[in-house]
């Protein structure tokens, strides 16, 4: 080859290598362009001008958290997108003053317009418009069951009252849940599949029913710490379910010493377990009629029990107790979940009721459940 042809190859070469550079950051640039969002923000709202007020961004998934400013009631944020993830925003101040200026968006490609007054608004791109549209039904579902309900009070009395209010609050709840679970099922790719489960996760009955519903997830749905979570109490929740035997733990007295659930259920006789917590207003509420049946049929060979769950400090637990006169034998687990871990609860309070033997005979109880549940023994 003579030097000239030499020359031309190289040449041919060097343009060869250039337009192939050109070609890779050309698509470097339109990938970039491509994958990223951009949320134009508005908060016009008195506590944003308050010391110290900024846009909390986190990531419900990873819980990450980002932090933005507001600049003359405005506020700006842009990353690298994605439709499988979720965001929330909050306003924030020096003064932690609890608001309403939130709101969720799904990070996706394009601009997303959020008005963070209250109500909150997102809009711009096409998951976040349909997510809207979803909030939008709820509350004119909700709205109408609020009428109905405030027109039952009005109208009706006693009994028939609670009958319509309770079977409006059903029916409402079902077509809810309906309306989520299409949308779940029309969108189980992306985030949106994941904010509509978010509604369904606590009303599934079985664990066969929610594996049905995560199988059809992608896997940044399956794998969330939340779901599994709930699945994982499910799993308990079955495994001592009516009918089954009891799970010991162990715990303190009121006074420090060792004690374990075995050593007040199955010795013969009926023991009604109370998991509550010295914050939990609902806990506080059920005291009475715990206190109903203690005092009714104690004498009968009835044993109530106390279990004070997630809280670490006994000196409220302590507090509570003498304040609302509960006579009871206690334990006390500070932050130890697995009493409830084990028996897959997930709210308190948790009331179960078992046999001479040891057998969960009811469970969930509150009210004039319990008290029925209690006489049905006695």
């Amino acid at each position: 080859m003579s030097d000239l042809q030499k020359k031309l190859q190289n040449i041919y070469t060097m343009k060869k290598h250039l337009i192939l550079l050109a070609t890779i950051l050309m698509a470097v640039s339109c990938t970039q362009k491509e994958s990223t969002y951009t949320v134009k923000g508005t908060i016009t709202d008195s506590l944003s001008t308050t010391p110290g007020a900024v846009i909390i961004m986190t990531d419900r998934l990873t819980n990450e958290k980002d932090t933005i400013q507001i600049i003359d009631g405005t506020f700006e944020i842009t990353g690298v997108a994605s439709d499988s993830t979720i965001k929330r925003i909050s306003l924030a101040t020096d003064a932690k003053i609890r608001n309403m200026n939130y709101a969720m968006f799904i990070p996706e490609k394009g601009t997303i317009n959020i008005n963070l007054n209250e109500p909150s608004k997102v809009s711009g791109t096409p998951l976040n418009e349909k997510y809207s549209s979803i909030l939008a039904y709820q509350d004119s579902v909700r709205k109408i069951m609020s009428a109905k309900i405030k027109e039952f009070n009005e109208t009706l009395k006693g009994e028939e009252a609670d009958n319509a209010v309770n079977e409006i609050y059903e029916k409402t709840q079902e077509q809810l849940n309906n309306y989520w679970k299409a949308t779940y099922f029309a969108n189980t790719s992306n985030a949106l599949g994941h904010l509509s489960l978010q509604y369904l996760i606590y009303d599934f009955e079985s664990v066969a029913n929610l594996d049905e519903f995560l199988d059809k997830g992608a896997d940044f749905i399956k794998n969330d710490k939340n779901f599994q979570s709930v699945r994982e109490s499910m799993v308990a929740k079955e495994k001592t379910a009516e009918g089954s035997m009891f799970i010991d733990f162990s715990g303190k007295t009121p006074d420090g010493k060792d004690v374990n659930l075995s050593d007040f259920v199955g010795k013969g006789k009926y023991v009604l377990v109370d998991f509550w917590a010295s914050w939990c207003g609902p806990c506080k509420r059920e005291i009475p009629n715990i206190k109903a049946a203690y005092d009714k049929y104690t004498k009968k060979g009835l044993v109530v029990l106390g279990v004070a769950v997630w809280d670490g400090d006994n000196t409220n637990s302590r507090k509570t107790i003498e304040e609302m006169g509960m006579k009871w034998n206690q334990i006390f687990v500070g932050d130890d979940k697995t009493p409830t871990n084990v028996y897959g609860i997930l709210g308190i309070p948790h009331i179960i009721l078992f046999g001479p033997d040891g057998t969960i005979v009811k469970r969930d109880l509150r009210g004039e459940d319990l008290q029925k549940a209690v006489a049905d023994v006695m």
